[in-house]
Formats: structure tokens, C-alpha cells, sequence
């Protein structure tokens, strides 16, 4: 049992479970604590310190307010879970942590607002983070999930560089125009129901899609499609595309099976 105002700074506690459902955690210290994999468990933490602790692996929801984070190492759950259970810690305090200092929030599942933090040379690797105006140039992105990032940010990053936009989540953005053409776009989703991403006259041309989600990609057209590497060499299988274009491949597909 947590209670309030204990001193566990140094302590062991792997795996730890803290389950107050939407209750409150005040005054606790947790300076240099091994916290690795913390189940957290919809808890709000209060005045606590978390000074020099391993928070790698921490999950499921939860909510710091005037806590001490210097130095502490911090990263989510990662893999399936990212977007899925995460915690909102001030970018003012994720400034204090020893894993912002040597530029790796991957894993990082973060709803705090990022707000102008500048993330320029980051590993955000498997990260869902709000981004709107932070500086991502040359950052890794490769897994993410960015909310607010702009085409600019994204044309920054090294992934964009090197043209390898490897299963990230393309979540209500604004894409249009954009060239990907010749880029490994490979199990990218682009938007979903509530946050459509539009994908206007972007040039696809010989560009990889294997695995890709389109169901809500905004403004997509079938010529956007018969361009890439995928289409021309037959390679279009679990390439998810909207219910019209994939009905208008079919049946281009059966009239040229039955021409023959």
C-alpha cells in the first residue's frame, strides 16, 4: 500500500503497481527509485519526487502535477500500447529529465501539450507526442505517432532525409502536395475516422506501400495508387484502401482476367 508522504528514494521497485483510479498519490519520494515498468493505473501524482529515477516502461494514465523530475529517465510501455496508455507530464518537466538532455523520448507516450520544446536531433522513435511547433529537424520518427506536425516538420526529420517513413501514424495532418515519391513508406497509417489526413496531390510515384492504411486518407485517387512500386509490380497485398478504390481494382483486375 502507497501512502501518502513516503520516502522511497533508492528503492527497488520494479513493476510496481500504484492503482488509485483517478485518485490522487501526494508527497511521495521517489528520488532515484528503479520504477522500471511502474503500472501506474489512472493515478494523479502530487509534489512528488521522481529526481534521478528509471521511469522506463511506466503506463496506463497517468497525471503528474508539481513533480521533480530531474534527471529521471523516462519512456513508455512502447510496441502495440503506444497511444493506447500514457501519461501527461508538463514539457517544462520533460525539459528537466535526464532523457531529454541526451535528445531519446522514444517509447514516450505523452498527451502533455510539447508545445515549442525543441525536439531538433531527437530519438522519437515509437513516441506519440503533441508537437505542434517544435523544431524536428534531423530528429528519428520512424514507429511515431506526432499530433500537430506540419509538413514542414516532417520534411526535417532524417526519416524524411533519407526517404524512409517506416509504420508511422499520419494522424489529422495536412500532407497535401507532398513528395514521396521513391520513399519506403512501408505499414504507414494515414488518418483515421475522426482525424482524416489529407493526401491531395501527393506524388506517389514508385514509392513503397506494402501494409499501408488509407480507409481515411482524405482526397486519395486511384492514379495516386497505379503509381507506386506496389501496384506496378503486383505487390498490393494488405495495402488497405478505401472501400470505392479497392472496388474499382477489382474489377479493372476481373475485366483483365476476363479478357484473356
Amino acid at each position: 500500500m502507497i501512502e501518502d508522504g513516503l520516502d522511497l528514494s533508492g528503492k527497488d521497485l520494479y513493476g510496481i503497481r500504484i492503482n488509485r483510479q483517478l485518485g490522487e498519490v501526494k508527497e511521495i519520494n521517489f528520488a532515484g527509485a528503479n520504477l522500471v515498468n511502474a503500472n501506474f493505473e489512472e493515478t494523479t501524482f502530487i509534489n512528488c519526487s521522481f529526481r534521478g529515477a528509471n521511469l522506463l516502461g511506466m503506463h496506463y494514465y497517468a497525471y503528474f502535477e508539481n513533480c521533480d523530475f530531474t534527471d529521471a529517465i523516462i519512456g513508455g510501455y512502447g510496441g502495440e500500447h503506444v497511444g493506447r496508455t500514457f501519461v501527461v507530464i508538463p514539457k517544462n518537466d520533460i525539459a528537466k529529465t535526464r532523457s531529454y538532455k541526451f535528445k531519446d523520448l522514444s517509447n514516450l507516450s505523452n498527451k502533455g501539450r510539447l508545445k515549442g520544446l525543441d525536439l531538433s536531433g531527437f530519438d522519437l522513435t515509437n513516441s506519440y507526442l503533441d508537437v505542434k511547433d517544435c523544431p524536428l529537424a534531423k530528429s528519428t520518427i520512424s514507429k511515431s505517432c506526432l499530433l500537430g506536425m506540419t509538413a514542414q516538420q516532417l520534411q526535417s526529420t532524417n526519416d524524411f532525409h533519407v526517404k524512409e517513413l517506416l509504420h508511422i501514424k499520419f494522424y489529422g495532418l495536412d500532407l497535401s502536395k507532398m513528395n514521396f515519391s521513391f520513399f519506403n513508406l512501408t505499414g504507414c497509417i494515414f488518418g483515421t475516422i475522426r482525424n482524416e489526413t489529407n493526401i491531395s496531390n501527393c506524388d506517389f510515384t514508385d514509392a513503397i506501400i506494402s501494409r499501408c492504411n488509407f480507409w481515411n486518407a482524405k482526397n486519395i485517387t486511384l492514379s495516386q495508387i497505379k503509381s507506386t512500386w506496389n501496384y506496378k509490380t503486383g505487390n498490393m497485398a494488405g495495402v488497405k484502401l478505401p472501400k470505392e478504390l479497392q472496388e474499382q481494382l477489382d474489377k479493372e483486375r476481373n475485366e483483365k482476367k476476363g479478357s484473356k
